[in-house]
């Protein structure tokens, strides 16, 4: 048992403490509060996609991950007042280049260190770095805020589905008094009972509706709520096969879906890279904790692992094999049968 201390000096259970926090049973029903904690849990979760090293110490990494994740876009730019670097939100504009790309960047209100605020319209690529989550400035709430909507209602019905599975029966009097003779007849089973006595006339006008379909239902909400959430993990990289089959699976259904799993995280990926190339190059002098670096973090590292091995491996046996096809040795016995039918 793990015990903690009071400012005081006395001790503590922390599992007791935790006991005096009620859960609130209705938590399934309020959607609202449900969603905000799903998007803040996977926040937490999917900022953990890159290992982001160096940099200005005016933000934490940890923290110019998560709001470039959930805002899309953002930039690096120095405050006049410090001369130091810094990351706003802010909105592009400006008259657009002949790529149809935005020239301006523009945020309002940021606030300073000292307690000031600050403003600007500052041109992309001279007076700021613009911060690319993906190609599209998008961001990842769009995909988790689908599947949070989704994953509410699905917890909610599921939730309904197996309060609801505890009914067995569901029994029709006419009377209360056949009403009470029942509950007392589901009591005594509960409590152990075999049997039970009632009266003769109960028996001919009581009728019993079977609460049927509990079962079938449950299965169906389990296997959307694996098909949802491994749909939202290969969105953002990480492969999460879920098996309708109810059996095995093989190998190659197991990689059915590493092609797709791939392609966005790539592009956040590059686009990260990029402006992290420009800020070091811009900014070098201001980074007092060095450039920053970038690769990629916990399972989404491990991926990347596996298929670099896997990758090198099929190389390997490529180049072996088509060795094999360019040997042009007769093996002996089949030298003797050539010479045997030459001769």
């Amino acid at each position: 048992m793990i015990y903690y201390y009071n400012g005081d000096g006395s001790p503590y259970n922390r599992i007791d403490a935790c006991k005096a926090v009620a859960f609130d049973f209705d938590y399934f029903r309020k959607l609202d509060d449900r969603f905000n904690d799903l998007m803040s849990y996977k926040i937490a979760k999917f900022s953990q996609v890159f290992d982001i090293t160096g940099g200005t110490s005016t933000i934490p990494n940890w923290r110019l991950k998560q709001l470039l994740l959930t805002a899309g876009f953002g930039a690096f730019a120095v405050y006049p007042r410090d001369g130091k670097l810094y990351f706003v939100l802010g909105n592009m504009g400006g008259i657009q280049d002949h790529n149809l790309l935005p020239t301006k960047f523009v945020f309002a209100d940021a606030h300073m260190p000292n307690g000031e605020t600050w403003s600007g319209e500052y041109e992309i690529g001279k007076q700021c770095v613009l911060c690319k989550n993906d190609s599209t400035y998008t961001g990842i709430l769009p995909i988790i805020g689908k599947h949070s909507a989704m994953q509410v209602q699905t917890d909610l019905s599921f939730y309904i589905a197996v309060i609801n599975s505890r009914i067995a029966d569901i029994g029709v009097a006419g009377r209360d008094s056949e009403a009470v003779a029942f509950d007392q007849l589901m009591t005594d089973i509960e409590h152990g009972k075999l049997r039970g006595i009632v009266d003769k006339n109960y028996l001919q006008q009581f009728k019993s509706l079977p609460f049927s379909g509990r079962a079938e239902v449950i299965r169906e909400y389990i296997e959307f709520m694996q098909f949802d959430r491994a749909s939202e993990c290969n969105e953002l990289g990480l492969e999460a096969n879920w098996n309708a089959k109810r059996e095995s699976l093989t190998d190659s259904e197991t990689l059915l879906n590493d092609d797709s799993i791939h392609p966005f995280i790539d592009d956040m990926k590059q686009n990260w890279q990029m402006w992290i190339d420009e800020v070091n190059e811009k900014y070098a002098d201001l980074l007092d904790n060095g450039p920053y670096k970038i690769e990629w973090a916990s399972a989404w590292k491990i991926n990347d692992i596996e298929q670099k091995l896997d990758i090198e491996a099929a190389q390997n046996a490529a180049e072996a094999a088509d060795a094999g096809d360019g040997d042009t040795t007769i093996p002996a016995d089949d030298k003797g049968g050539a010479d045997n039918e030459t001769d």
